[in-house]
């Protein structure tokens, strides 16, 4: 029933343009999983940085300067929190991708049961 829905969907389109507009999706979901991924290593890679960091302070170091400037960073990293947004309007995280899957499941099944009462009014 589903698949029947989806074809109804494309139809009148032609396969090219059905065809298109699949892999054009599939291209764009790529792009944006990658990003996402990518600023998930980066935040991953600031929490290693930061037990790397409290290990040399709490290991013996010979020169206090080190010490303190180690210390001086542990700071700056412990009070900043690496959040990329889009233009300020939403972060780009996994928050991100789970929110757009359900946006496209949500319209499908809508468009799916309006196809489905276009055909029963018919």
């Amino acid at each position: 029933m589903l698949v029947r829905n989806i074809q109804k969907l494309f139809y009148g389109y032609g396969v090219k343009s059905a065809v298109f507009n699949l892999l054009w999706l599939g291209v764009h979901s790529f792009l944006m999983v990658n990003i996402i991924l990518s600023i998930k290593g980066l935040v991953d890679e600031l929490d290693k940085t930061k037990d790397i960091v409290n290990n040399l302070i709490n290991s013996q170091t010979d020169s206090m300067e080190i010490a303190n400037q180690l210390t001086l960073f542990r700071g700056e990293l412990s009070h900043k929190s690496v959040k990329i947004t889009g233009c300020g309007l939403f972060t780009l995280d996994s928050s991100l991708l789970i929110s757009a899957c359900h946006t496209t499941v949500t319209y499908l099944v809508i468009l799916c049961q309006l196809d489905e009462r276009a055909i029963k009014n018919n």
